[in-house]
């Protein structure tokens, strides 16, 4: 179920960057200056992880690297937003955001660990 969600969210906002980035910016990203280039950006690595997510789904030798890569993203995208609270909306939508990010870090990072455990369990001949 973690592979689904993050997945999806992961390749519907990307593609939300790139498609519509005024829209992006002005929801979710007004920091700064808009710079349609790096919102482009943002949306060229989101949607190839989510769209690893969801072939993991259906290939199980893609979950372990899909989720740690995954995982990786999303402890770093949660250290930038615990940082740097200042979210346009307010500082508490900014807290809110960070905690969000960080409970679904710790749910790809606990879905790797098992994804781990069941790759490497016992094996019979």
């Amino acid at each position: 179920m973690v592979l689904v969600i993050a997945g999806i969210y992961q390749a519907v906002t990307g593609t939300w960057a790139i498609l519509a980035p005024e829209s992006f910016f002005e929801t979710l990203g007004a920091f700064g200056v808009r710079n349609d280039h790096y919102l482009f950006d943002f949306g060229s690595f989101a949607i190839p992880v989510g769209l690893a997510l969801l072939a993991a789904v259906a290939w199980q030798s893609w979950r372990v690297p899909a989720l740690a890569i995954a995982t990786g993203h999303w402890v770093l995208h949660t250290v930038s937003h615990l940082v740097d609270t200042n979210h346009h909306q307010g500082q508490t939508l900014g807290w809110l955001e960070g905690i969000g990010l960080l409970v679904t870090a710790a749910l790809l990072a606990l879905a790797l660990w098992f994804a781990a455990a069941e790759e490497s369990g016992p094996r019979t001949s």
